[in-house]
């Protein structure tokens, strides 16, 4: 990593909830970095690169500032109306999807590309509790990938282009290719 993404990592990273608070704990990052450690696509550069890109869309979404490394310009947030600083001791990000990404992923450039958004958790639990989601669309590279999302289209296309498609039949065919 570069010296500035490191010491952005370390920030976050050394954040226990005491000294430094809120604290961020990214629940199945064991997961998602031995998934990426595994898959020779991903690596564990990339996989540091998209933790440090989840927390600091974390600090975003919870209106904490984090550590100025010369770099303060990179976090566009500081303490906002629903700021966690305030409320939680540490904030819990669930990551059970990029997890799985790490896993299955078979292109470096589709993993740089994942687009994500972090999910407040329902109720009070949001002040303190979210979770990644990955963006159903993505780009994708693989060959075998793109030929089953061709085929699916002209399936769907010609479903109805027939003229006497049912909404809701059509509306299940398309949740199964675009999620």
């Amino acid at each position: 990593l570069e010296p500035g993404e490191q010491a952005r990592l370390s920030d976050y990273l050394n954040r226990d909830g005491i000294e430094k608070s809120p604290g961020f704990l990214i629940y199945y990052m064991p997961a998602f970095m031995e998934n990426a450690r595994r898959n020779p696509d991903v690596g564990l550069v990339l996989a540091m690169r998209l933790l440090l890109r989840i927390y600091d869309a974390a600090a975003v979404e919870y209106g904490v500032c984090p550590e100025s490394h010369g770099d303060a310009s990179f976090y566009p947030a500081l303490q906002s109306e629903g700021s966690a600083s305030e409320d939680c001791d540490v904030i819990t990000i669930h990551i059970a999807e990029v997890a799985e990404l790490a896993r299955q992923c078979d292109s470096a450039i589709v993993f740089k590309s994942t687009f994500f958004r972090i999910h407040r958790a329902e109720g009070e639990r949001g002040k303190c509790e979210g979770q990644v989601r990955l963006a159903p669309w993505r780009l994708w590279t693989s060959e075998k990938k793109l030929e089953a999302l061709n085929a699916a289209g002209r399936k769907n296309a010609e479903f109805l282009l027939k003229g006497s498609c049912e909404q809701a039949k059509l509306l299940d065919n398309f949740k199964k290719v675009y999620p």
